[in-house]
């Protein structure tokens, strides 16, 4: 049994998508799009904090204290949102098959969108990330390239897709690696150029970032039991609904572990955050546990979402101080 979707909810997408269709115009349909599968102020705030993040902590390691232009940082979170767009859009191509057999509603499936317009999308903003990217730092270019190849691979499933839909586990692995390219293009934004090169601590930054990802990833794909669907993934399903669910913890404290070795002589005051913003997020997580229905599972999505959010609110803060 999956959750039937709101009745409302359905009226509301068949209103938009008869309006899309009368008006045809591809950028009402590729907005309507980002509503559904791509909410541009949800993956906005998590650019923007993700690319704050980074250049504050790799401006403050590099010179004692947090500087950089409003350029950088604009070029920093721009060139990530994208990025994260390009990802959603190279998922509608892999699942495609799935989705029109298992998800009919979807809107690749069902017509609001097709696969080429969403490629040539993300193919044209591709080409914004690269404008920008020369235009604030020409040396900049190898980091974007490196993101770049790795995403191909990612696209192809490392050639060994058949394998990795067999491990649910090592195919949330290989995939993470891009948040750290990512994170490494965003502190390349200050660090290249500059007279110091980057920091050994922003290992750190860069293995909380992946362990960041993970929390993310889990919590999108656990499902109460009335919500799983067939043909669709979920880890609940894969490693069993309290697995999966300490899976996420583990990944949250480790995400956190990192974040603060990479932050110097605030180790303490960033563990007593990370703590207190814990207790919540536990209390959260054993709810879903004890009682896995609709509602808490929105719950424990939204919770992974604000944990991964305050993450880098605490680093860029502890940054600036």
């Amino acid at each position: 049994m999956y959750c039937p979707p709101d009745t409302n909810q359905k009226s509301h997408s068949s209103q938009q998508d008869q309006l899309a269709v009368k008006e045809k115009s591809l950028f009402s349909r590729l907005y309507l799009y980002t509503n559904e599968r791509f909410p541009i102020a949800q993956y906005g705030l998590i650019t923007s904090l993700f690319a704050l993040s980074g250049l504050s902590l790799s401006s403050a390691l590099r010179s004692g204290h947090a500087q950089f232009s409003l350029a950088q940082y604009a070029v920093a979170a721009v060139t990530t949102f994208i990025l994260f767009y390009q990802l959603r859009v190279a998922d509608e191509f892999k699942d495609h098959v799935d989705d029109c057999r298992y998800a009919p509603e979807r809107p690749v499936p069902r017509g609001l969108v097709s696969l080429r317009e969403l490629g040539s999308s993300a193919c044209l903003l591709g080409l914004l990330q690269l404008a920008l990217t020369t235009a604030i730092k020409p040396g900049l270019w190898p980091y974007l390239f490196a993101i770049w190849f790795y995403f191909a691979l990612m696209s192809k499933e490392f050639f060994v897709g058949s394998w990795l839909r067999q491990h649910p586990i090592s195919y949330m692995l290989s995939h993470m690696f891009i948040l750290v390219f990512s994170d490494l293009f965003i502190t390349a934004v200050d660090f290249v150029g500059s007279n110091k090169g980057p920091a050994l601590l922003l290992l750190f930054f860069l293995t909380g970032s992946f362990f960041n990802g993970m929390v993310i990833e889990f919590g999108r794909k656990i499902k109460a039991p009335e919500c799983e669907r067939e043909g669709l993934e979920s880890y609940s399903r894969a490693l069993g609904l309290k697995p999966a669910v300490l899976a996420l913890t583990a990944s949250m404290i480790a995400a956190q572990a990192c974040l603060t070795l990479a932050l110097p002589h605030s180790h303490s005051f960033a563990a007593l955050i990370f703590s207190a913003i814990d207790c919540f997020a536990l209390v959260v997580f054993h709810k879903f546990m004890t009682n896995p229905n609709q509602s808490n599972q929105k719950r424990l999505d939204a919770m992974s979402g604000l944990l991964v959010a305050a993450s880098y609110s605490i680093v860029s803060l502890i940054s600036w101080m």
